[in-house]
């Protein structure tokens, strides 16, 4: 009899245990796979329950109540959720596309985008890698001000999530590449932030698993991001902000079925690619390769902008269209210039400074306008803090004066030069930039007459100054853990 008594004790808590589990868990995928991560949870205390009884097997009553104890914890550790301050503000959206330049922008997804919204068409990001870039979105400051200035560092600065989450927002973040994973401090004021899955790209049945293990793949396809943050969205009441990061454009370029060149292409670029010596820069590369293996590098390039541009058009789909709308590139990519052969984070040239930069909010800025001014990645925080209706300081749309970047080389593939990066800081005006390495060497670009940037000019006055100081205290190395969790990624 004790033993039916403790049985249905343990059925009991667990039972709660999934009742809980399924009312306090985000809606990430879809219902059934909600059903699935609620179960990890009655599970669990059925194995407890099993070993209890197998221990008290004498006295199988022993078990009654330590059942009742598991119980009572579930229902003090999940209490209800604290009713957040009632926010009258519209649903947000912010959707970055990863490795993106300014000038592959002009997809149909992005003009029809842009055809409600307006485009800022000298955006240009604070630093050539991706979580720099959006820390920078994020805390509107510049690397060396939030202190996130390679992909491994953390975070030291207040995100415009952690206030919009203040203010009543329900937050959620949907990445596609572990270089963005908690660890960088980005999560700070997201209730959901989904940098866990299995390797196959979904989020899986059970996440908080596959986080304790270490399980899943460096990066995701696009589109089981793109499902998990309308599973969200739908299943969410406002007002909402959602963060959604594509990947797909970063190299190695490699499309969907469907949505590339054709085989032969693909096979011709992997046979080149083993074929071909090494030259010795970047700009050799361009010059001395047969013209279609760079056009069929270019040729994969835009079928994965092709792809992520039909992501964009999905989520814009799944979504009210009074629901203010930022995309935006973190970087964008090399073609050969610059010595920089279809790559980013070694240099500050404009092919991997310039970015696209779309808004969209109903009633504030105009359908299909233009804006020239200079406009850096940190006026997102700008923009979500305004629309949402939140007290922040820092800049606005199309306000900035000058906009400081920084990079310390970190790349995922060798220079084709064989040389070592070095980091390098710039101070950026609306057409002109000076460009600073650690040697203190200045080199000042016009933009306006030289726009390839291949003329250096004398460069002297605070910016130079102000560049000096900045590389007389450089940031302080990646810690061990982040360096083998880069490497792993694929960097240095």
């Amino acid at each position: 009899m004790g033993l039916l008594v403790a049985a249905l004790a343990w059925l009991g808590a667990a039972a709660l245990a999934f009742v809980i589990a399924l009312t306090r868990l985000p809606a990430t995928s879809g219902p059934d796979t909600l059903v699935w991560d609620a179960l990890v949870w009655p599970a669990l205390v059925l194995v407890l329950g099993a070993v209890v009884q197998v221990i008290s097997r004498r006295r199988p009553a022993r078990g009654i109540p330590m059942a009742a104890a598991v119980a009572i914890g579930w229902a003090t550790l999940y209490q209800p959720a604290e009713a957040r301050p009632d926010h009258a503000a519209p649903d947000l959206m912010l959707v970055t596309l990863d490795t993106v330049r300014a000038d592959q922008a002009g997809t149909p997804e992005l003009l029809e985008l842009a055809a409600t919204g307006t485009t800022y068409s000298n955006a240009v990001t604070t630093a050539p890698l991706t979580a720099p870039a959006h820390a920078s979105m994020l805390t509107g400051l510049a690397p060396p001000e939030h202190g996130l200035t390679a992909n491994g560092d953390v975070v030291a600065a207040t995100s415009i999530v952690e206030v919009l989450s203040d203010a009543g927002y329900r937050t959620a973040a949907f990445l596609s590449s572990k270089v963005l994973e908690r660890h960088t401090g980005l999560d700070a004021g997201f209730d959901l932030y989904a940098d866990v899955w299995t390797r196959r790209g979904r989020q899986g049945v059970f996440p908080g698993v596959h986080a304790l293990l270490g399980a899943g793949g460096g990066e995701r396809r696009g589109d089981h991001t793109v499902e998990q943050a309308l599973a969200w969205w739908a299943a969410t009441e406002g007002p909402r902000f959602a963060w959604v990061h594509l990947y797909d454009v970063h190299a190695p370029y490699a499309p969907p079925e469907g949505w590339g060149p054709d085989e032969e292409t693909r096979q011709r670029v992997k046979d080149e690619a083993r074929s071909t010596p090494a030259p010795a820069s970047g700009r050799e590369w361009m010059e001395t390769l047969p013209t279609r293996h760079a056009a069929s590098q270019k040729a994969l390039y835009a079928s994965e902008m092709a792809w992520t541009d039909h992501l964009v058009g999905r989520l814009m789909d799944g979504i009210e269209p009074e629901t203010v709308v930022i995309v935006v590139a973190d970087h964008g990519e090399g073609f050969g210039e610059h010595d920089d052969a279809f790559e980013h984070g070694r240099n500050l040239f404009e092919p991997v400074m310039h970015v696209p930069l779309i808004v969209r909010w109903p009633g504030k800025l105009p359908r299909g306008g233009e804006d020239e001014r200079l406009t850096s990645v940190q006026a997102v925080a700008g923009v979500l803090a305004e629309a949402g209706d939140v007290a922040w300081t820092g800049p606005g749309l199309a306000t900035s004066d000058t906009v400081l970047a920084y990079t310390p080389g970190q790349s995922s593939r060798p220079a084709m030069d064989g040389a070592e990066p070095e980091p390098l800081a710039s101070i950026r005006h609306a057409t002109s930039k000076i460009v600073m390495g650690v040697d203190g060497e200045a080199q000042r670009y016009d933009l306006m007459t030289d726009p390839d940037e291949e003329t250096v000019i004398e460069a002297r006055g605070a910016d130079v100054e102000r560049l000096r100081a900045l590389h007389a205290d450089p940031p302080e190395p990646l810690d061990e853990r982040a360096a083998k969790r880069l490497e792993a990624l694929g960097y240095f």
